[in-house]
């Protein structure tokens, strides 16, 4: 019976939880069991183009892609691939890289922040480094949203792009046209034909512009992180809202749009996940935040081992280990800014699935690039961060 039932699953590519099947009067433990969900990968590409060589620059694109990188993590993507103020061979490599990423997935989703243009209907990414002194440029200096739909068009379920892209982009008015028919309009242009389960998201809607907003993240990102993550929304319902709170908050002079359409089926990017507070036998810490953009200087010395205890600055955490950190103790504020309650209180450690290999991971990257640790604020302060980095360092033992 067991053999059957695997046979099965593994036919329908099914994930699995062990149960107990009834068979007549007996009861049969079997490794794939009749209780099982389907098969559900998510992948994430989120970029963050602010720091423009040739026009404008756009501070809040990389605060806004931070923010849409960690509202992943939160929401426990499978893969998500943050980058920040790429060029344009830097752009197609990572492109590139991101399809192989989504073969064999379910969901897969393209964020980009930055600067954005439409010619002659078809609307193009600008790379930081573009010029585009003239019309003919764009399609060598600029990557066409065809070409990211390509990207994602292996995933099963939804292909989902979100751009925040429709800033004021001064390249527009100084660009030299090469023939009087090409059209550049303010804005992107809309979309007529998109493949079933596809779904574009403008921050404005076509032919207008989006703000880059006076926080640290446009309006757009803010709606985004205040509704994309609710556990059991429909992501339509959740583009729905964003619309709403951007109308609110820009008076009326930024709506957001989305073009594709889906199926009757509901799909939600927020996983189902239990709350951490069920998993954790000792009494939760209160944690303080921390301040932004805190520079990350602390040493600790030698931090050898995940099980060794270590000498925080924050007395909240003082002498914990790092594998306390990810088992007993909750953050009390939200790993993004923004996000609901009903979902960062579920604690880091069911949202991101750490365990000592992804923590190892995430040290690497800080070691690779320091700059990463102030990026964004994290719930256990700028000196968790850093004692990760000095642990991946010494080979996280």
């Amino acid at each position: 019976m067991c053999q059957r039932l695997d046979a099965l699953f593994k036919l329908v590519q099914v994930h699995y939880v062990r149960a107990v099947v009834p068979l007549g009067s007996r009861r049969l433990a079997c490794p794939l069991a009749a209780v099982w969900r389907a098969a559900d990968r998510r992948v994430a590409l989120v970029i963050g183009n602010g720091a423009y060589q040739k026009t404008i620059k756009l501070p809040n694109a990389a605060h806004d892609a931070a923010a849409i990188g960690a509202l992943f993590r939160v929401m426990a993507f499978d893969v998500v691939d943050a980058r920040f103020d790429l060029g344009i061979a830097d752009l197609r490599r990572t492109l590139r890289d991101f399809a192989d990423r989504v073969q064999d997935t379910d969901i897969a989703v393209v964020y980009y922040a930055g600067h954005g243009l439409e010619l002659n209907g078809v609307n193009y990414l600008v790379p930081v480094d573009a010029a585009l002194e003239r019309d003919a440029d764009v399609e060598d200096e600029a990557i066409s949203l065809d070409r990211v739909l390509r990207t994602i068009e292996a995933a099963r379920r939804l292909r989902f792009i979100i751009l925040d892209a429709c800033r004021d982009n001064p390249l527009t008015r100084s660009m030299k046209r090469s023939a009087a028919t090409r059209s550049i309009a303010r804005g992107l242009a809309k979309i007529d034909d998109l493949a079933s389960d596809t779904l574009v998201a403008y921050a404005a809607r076509a032919g207008s512009f989006a703000e880059d907003g006076a926080g640290d993240n446009s309006p757009y990102t803010t709606a985004l992180v205040k509704y994309l993550a609710l556990p059991g929304l429909d992501v339509r319902l959740a583009l729905g809202r964003v619309r709403d709170e951007v109308l609110k908050n820009t008076n009326s002079r930024q709506e957001p749009f989305v073009y594709g359409s889906l199926g009757g089926a509901e799909i939600s990017l927020a996983r189902e996940a239990k709350s951490d507070a069920q998993k954790v036998s000792v009494p939760v810490t209160v944690l303080q935040k921390e301040g932004a953009g805190e520079p990350a200087a602390l040493v600790f010395g030698n931090v050898l081992r995940f099980d060794q205890p270590i000498p925080f600055t924050e007395p909240e955490i003082n002498n914990r280990s790092l594998q306390q950190l990810l088992t007993e103790t909750l953050p009390l504020h939200p790993p993004v800014e923004g996000l609901p309650e009903q979902v960062w209180k579920q604690g880091c450690s069911g949202c991101h699935n750490w365990n000592q290999i992804r923590l190892c991971a995430q040290g690497n990257v800080y070691a690779k690039d320091p700059k990463m640790i102030s990026r964004l604020r994290h719930p256990f302060g700028t000196s968790f961060k850093v004692a990760v980095m000095e642990w991946a360092k010494n080979g996280c033992k």
